[in-house]
Formats: structure tokens, C-alpha cells, sequence
């Protein structure tokens, strides 16, 4: 059996090249200048530090599977007939749709201080092999490879992935696995994370609406989350619209970008 490993790397990029580089160390009265820093930095180093992430990764899969045979169930069996891992990097651009969509996502971020990343991500797609589309993020892709292929795991950092996924997911950064969630949870998630917006991001939730609230409209079994309740939370619809087309990861289909409209 063949399966899909789809790895947003965005991250990979970063801490590989962090750990590639001297780094400020504040806690014990150390600071590398910036130019110290710049000239410290290995690519080589870098890449293989991504590719031993990624190998780690796999290898994850590896032992899934065959805790799967260990307990009898049906997909251990890949371990005896042969497990075959089809792994495939995805990175973000600079500016995706969602730049074009608000001019303010992610405006609050500062620039990265980590040398090296755009190089690295040169070094991957020439040894490696990457895919990157022109303004989508890597979540996007993720998602969407999880709907469109067949026998999908997603690796990645993100609950926001981890929370819309339809097929079971890698954690990363915690090194453990999650279940895939559900379509009508998948829903309900998305209608949570639109009203409660994302600071990371900048994207503004609906106003005088935390996390208890936003929970209590979503949870709520007596009065399910319907598009008419969510776009009451806003001052009008275009931006009840505009909140979910932001939070939204599964907007590409079949190659093409389609905007969320209410179905």
C-alpha cells in the first residue's frame, strides 16, 4: 500500500536554519551581532537539519503502522506487505489571497531576524522536490491534498490544520498524532475560528465575542451555528464573509482558488 506524507515545512525552514546560524542568547548575557549571526550560517548544515525532520517524520508513519499490526488491526498489514511513503514538502509565498483579501493579514508580524530561509528553501526544491503555488499558503495545499488524494497523512504545527483535517495528522512540534475531525465538526470549527478571529494572523473576530462566546454559539445543541446566526455577529455580511474566506483551507479545488460563499 501506497500512502501520501503532504509536510507544510514552512516551519522546518525556520528552526533548520535557526539551528544552522549562532543565535542571540540573552538568558545568559551572550548577543551574537547581526553580522556575526549572517556569517555563522551554514546551508548545508541547514538542509540537513530539514531533512532529518523530515525523515523523522516518516518515520513516524513507519511506527504507526506497525503499532497498528502490533494491536491486529487491518492497516498494520502494510508492515508485512510492504509500506510505501510518497512524501511531498509544501512551502507558502510571501503574498497569498489573503493578502488581497485584507490588507492588514498578518500585517502585525515582524520580519523574521533568521538568516537563510529563502536560500534553504532554494536548496529543497533543487535536491528535494517541492511543490509552492502561487498565492496559496502551505495550509491550503495541505488540506486540499487531504480531500483530493487517497490514503492522506498531514504533518504540520498548526491546531488550525489539526482542527479542519478530514484525514489524521503529525504534530510536529509535539510529536504525536491527532484523528481526522469530522465534515459537520469540521463546519462548526470554522464558523468558531471566523467568529473568534485569529491575533496571530490579525484577523478580527466578531465584536464583544471571546472565546466563550464564540463556544457557546457553536456548541450550542438546542440552537445549532446556522449562516444566519453568523452573520448577525457582524456589522454586515460582507465582513461575516470576509472573516470566513480568511480562516477558511479549503478554497482550492481542483486547481483552482473558489472563495467560500454559503452553500
Amino acid at each position: 500500500m501506497t500512502y501520501n506524507l503532504v509536510i507544510d515545512a514552512d516551519s522546518i525552514l525556520y528552526t533548520s536554519c535557526y539551528n544552522a546560524q549562532l543565535a542571540d542568547k540573552k538568558s545568559i548575557d551572550v548577543s551574537y551581532t547581526e553580522e556575526v549571526r549572517k556569517a555563522s550560517f551554514n546551508i548545508e548544515k541547514a538542509y540537513l537539519y530539514f531533512c532529518a525532520k523530515v525523515a523523522r517524520i516518516e518515520a513516524m508513519v513507519y511506527s504507526r503502522h506497525r503499532e497498528e499490526h502490533i494491536k491486529g488491526n487491518w492497516r498494520g498489514k502494510d508492515i508485512i506487505d510492504g509500506l510505501n511513503i510518497n512524501i511531498e514538502i509544501i512551502f507558502s509565498p510571501k503574498h497569498t489571497f489573503r493578502n488581497d483579501l485584507s490588507d492588514i493579514y498578518k500585517a502585525n508580524r515582524k520580519p523574521s531576524a533568521i538568516f537563510g530561509i529563502s536560500d534553504l528553501k532554494k536548496l529543497v526544491k533543487e535536491r528535494y522536490g517541492a511543490t509552492e503555488v502561487p498565492n496559496l499558503e502551505a495550509d491550503d495545499i495541505v488540506i486540499t491534498r487531504a480531500y483530493e488524494q487517497d490514503n492522506v497523512y498531514i504533518a504540520c504545527i498548526d491546531k488550525d490544520i489539526t482542527t479542519h483535517s478530514p484525514v489524521d495528522c503529525i504534530n510536529y512540534n509535539e510529536w504525536e498524532w491527532s484523528d481526522y475531525v469530522d465534515a459537520e465538526t469540521i463546519e462548526n470549527n470554522y464558523y468558531y475560528q471566523a467568529l473568534l478571529g485569529d491575533p496571530t494572523d490579525n484577523i478580527k473576530g466578531a465584536k464583544g465575542i471571546g472565546e466563550r462566546g464564540a463556544t457557546a454559539l457553536c456548541d450550542n445543541l438546542m440552537e445549532p451555528m446556522t449562516y444566519d446566526i453568523f452573520i448577525s455577529k457582524f456589522t454586515d455580511e460582507e465582513e461575516a464573509i470576509l472573516n470566513m474566506r480568511l480562516v477558511r483551507l479549503d478554497q482550492y479545488k481542483k486547481g483552482e482558488l473558489e472563495l467560500w460563499v454559503n452553500q
